[in-house]
């Protein structure tokens, strides 16, 4: 248990130095996408908003397989702040299961997650690596949006 601990302390650690080198939009939605399709052996996508729309940043799939149901979750995520999808309670129905990265600025982004075996991502033994790695990479989005807000003043 402790190795398992000392190996996903370590894992944490490496990400956040990637994040922290990461320069702009692209840079940090593709260390995101790297890091979690590693972790959950997953495909993964990150979306922001931008001019009143979120849209796709980056993907470890391309072409985006997406649904309207994976879209109705999206939405629901980016609105609500909350978990939906697949392994969810909200539109569970859906392929994908999406992630808010959230902190005390709101939701920031959203993390897109499924299996090529349809099955939840997240299982329950990686709980905490991975609410551990999604406030580190809800922090990395945090600190772009800060970046923007200071070039447009």
């Amino acid at each position: 248990m402790s190795d398992r601990s000392a190996k996903e302390n370590a894992r944490i650690a490496s990400f956040a130095q990637v994040l922290a080198r990461a320069a702009n939009w692209k840079e940090t939605a593709g260390a995101v996408c790297d890091e979690f399709s590693s972790v959950l052996k997953a495909d993964v996508a990150v979306f922001r908003e931008r001019g009143g729309r979120l849209e796709l940043v980056d993907a470890t799939m391309d072409p985006l397989s997406w649904g309207p149901i994976d879209q109705a979750a999206l939405d629901w995520c980016w609105e609500h702040g909350v978990s939906a999808g697949r392994g969810t309670t909200n539109i569970a129905s859906a392929e994908w299961r999406v992630e808010p990265l959230r902190t005390s600025l709101g939701t920031l982004a959203v993390l897109a997650f499924v299996r090529s075996d349809g099955r939840d991502p997240i299982r329950a033994d990686r709980g905490v690596l991975f609410s551990t790695l999604i406030s580190q990479a809800a922090l990395a989005h945090e600190r772009l949006i800060l970046e923007d807000s200071l070039r447009k003043e």
